[in-house]
């Protein structure tokens, strides 16, 4: 799915959740945002989450 967009002209920026200074300044700049992560990573976070509120 990502190399159509990348087809299409859009300009694909690759970052870090724990970068967050360069994902903020990218995210101001750009009109759509797509998140993708591996479902390992996603279910860790959600994981982690979840431990917080207890």
């Amino acid at each position: 799915m990502l190399l159509l967009f990348k087809k299409e002209a859009a300009i694909l920026v690759e970052g870090l959740f724990s970068d967050h200074k360069r994902l903020a300044e990218a995210v101001k700049k750009v009109d759509v945002v797509i998140c993708t992560m591996s479902r390992v990573h996603f279910w860790s976070h959600i994981i982690f989450f979840w431990q917080l509120k207890l």
